[in-house]
């Protein structure tokens, strides 16, 4: 594979999300958006270990990488489930190139209460 660099996983600053302690919470990474120059978008789901933080030397790699395009909608079914768990948290995305474009409208124009607003509209309903 051209153009990935090897380096040693020494540690990691990242707590593996299937080791949430009873009456914790944890918060779920699912996905990142970038704008490309054609219009579309490239959606990068993360793996079960989330991001690389500021300071961890691990290498995080996506899960998948695909291209949002208009009129494309891209549909996920997320399950969070865990040992002890009674019932297993179930929710669906949908995730359409408008919805996004209206997300990064408002981040830009620094009104970040209306972007996580309309992120909200990612739930399927």
């Amino acid at each position: 594979m051209v153009g990935i660099a090897e380096r040693i996983v020494t540690r990691t600053d990242y707590v593996h999300i299937t080791s949430i302690s009873p009456h914790q919470t944890a918060r779920l990474l699912l996905f990142e958006f970038v704008p490309l120059k054609d219009g579309r978008y490239l959606i990068r789901f993360f793996s079960e270990y989330g991001a690389s933080g500021p300071t961890d030397p691990s290498p995080r790699y996506y899960r998948a990488c695909l291209y949002l395009d208009k009129g494309v909608e891209l549909k996920v079914r997320v399950t969070v489930a865990g040992e002890g768990l009674r019932k297993p948290l179930e929710f669906r995305l949908v995730i359409r190139k408008a919805l996004l474009d209206e997300v990064l409208k408002h981040v830009r124009e620094g009104d970040m209460n209306m972007a996580i607003n309309r992120l909200q509209r990612l739930r399927e309903s």
